[in-house]
Formats: C-alpha cells, sequence, structure tokens
C-alpha cells in the first residue's frame, strides 16, 4: 500500500494552484471544507475530516485509503484528472475544455480517440476535459496528428463502455 499524508495548507493551495492554471476555474470554494492526501505516487485525494480521523484509526489493524481520487500532479507543473476531478472542476473551466459530437460519444466511452467539435482555449499535448452536450464525460490529451486535432482517450479501461457496432 502506498504511503499517504496530508497536506498542510501551503500545499492545497499549490493544488489548487494547478488546477487554476491548468483550467482556469477556481474550484476552491468547492473544496475548502475538505483535506487533501496525497499518495507516494503523487495522487491527490480529498475527504472530509471525520473521514480522515476513522482512515487514521483503522490504519493501525491495516492498510486503508479512503477519500475521492480528484487526479494525480504531474512533473510539469499539469494534473491528471480523474472523471471525478474532472466533473468537479468541468463545470467551471474556461480552458483545456473540448466538446465531442454526440456521434461520437459512445466512441470516446469505449476507449477510442476522437475529433473534437469544439476546443475552448486549449493547449497541445495538455491534459483536457472532455464534455457532450455540456456534461462531463472524461479526460484526454489533445494531439496533433496530421493538421488535425485528435482527443487521445484517458478513460480506465475499467470505466470504458463494451459495446457492439451495428452495420
Amino acid at each position: 500500500m502506498q504511503a499517504a499524508r496530508l497536506l498542510n495548507e501551503k500545499e492545497v493551495k499549490e493544488v489548487l494552484g494547478v488546477i487554476r492554471r491548468n483550467y482556469a476555474c477556481d474550484v476552491e470554494h468547492k473544496l475548502k471544507r475538505f483535506l487533501f492526501i496525497k499518495t507516494s505516487k503523487e495522487k491527490i485525494r480529498v475527504l472530509t475530516p471525520r473521514a480522515y480521523e476513522l482512515m487514521r484509526k483503522l490504519r493501525k489493524a491495516r492498510q486503508v485509503m479512503a477519500g475521492l481520487y480528484i487526479g494525480r500532479l504531474k512533473r510539469n507543473a499539469k494534473i491528471k484528472l480523474s472523471l471525478e476531478g474532472a466533473q468537479i472542476v468541468g463545470e467551471k473551466a474556461k480552458k483545456n475544455v473540448v466538446t465531442i459530437d454526440e456521434k461520437h460519444l459512445y466512441d470516446f466511452l469505449s476507449g477510442e480517440d476522437v475529433e473534437p467539435k469544439s476546443a475552448e482555449n486549449c493547449e497541445v499535448n495538455n491534459f483536457v476535459i472532455v464534455k457532450c452536450k455540456g456534461d462531463v464525460i472524461g479526460v484526454g490529451i489533445l494531439r496533433k496528428k496530421d493538421d488535425k486535432f485528435i482527443i487521445e482517450n484517458l478513460v480506465p479501461k475499467a470505466r470504458r463502455l463494451i459495446y457492439l457496432k451495428t452495420a
């Protein structure tokens, strides 16, 4: 099990700053009542103070990890958001947000790379929040291939939809 530690106020502000710089939104008001935990693999989790105390008591008996996984910090001051993290941030994000057509929705959710319909203030080779009809559906990386933009899919295999294409 990976060692986890509680982040202090300065470290929490740094994490929120990374989110602010990458997605041009402020989520501090949503997350101010939560504690932030960082694992040895740079994964960020949030949980309530009561859940943290319960986790600490249970850890004495066995290894326990609690909290909502919101993303993983990357070494280049970027954050790879989880689906839940993208849903928290994506509501107000003004940067690195792409929209896909409804016809590409099931392709994306099944793990395929797709073309974006629109890209708002996006950086190439950066993590993007993927939306369809205003709903956050996942996270990807915006790539440029042969003068076209492609969203490289980052939906975990365990969360992908399995469907059969009809002719």
